[in-house]
């Protein structure tokens, strides 16, 4: 699948439940790089394109989790995969 499809099709898909950020990069060829190698090591990561002051952001995301326990549970994984992660409400 073409990376902006994916993108499209995660943005859809990140809406509902909790969130576990991963990364937020001003192109979205670093953030395709890094969904894809988080895909690479069986996380969910799907890239959200927002707009913040301006400017637009592609902001890489695990999830969504049903509660927050369950994303609190994959950012523990991130973090022993050497990933930075924030868990965020819906």
């Amino acid at each position: 699948m073409h990376a902006a499809a994916k993108r499209a099709a995660g943005s859809a898909s990140i809406a509902v439940g909790w969130q576990v950020q991963v990364g937020s990069f001003a192109t979205a060829e670093h953030a395709d790089r890094l969904a894809h190698q988080l895909r690479i090591k069986g996380f969910a990561a799907s890239v959200a394109e927002s707009v913040s002051h301006g400017r637009k952001w592609y902001r890489v995301r695990v999830g969504p989790e049903r509660d927050r326990a369950a994303a609190l549970a994959v950012a523990r994984r991130l973090h022993a995969a050497g990933e930075s992660a924030v868990v965020q409400r819906p």
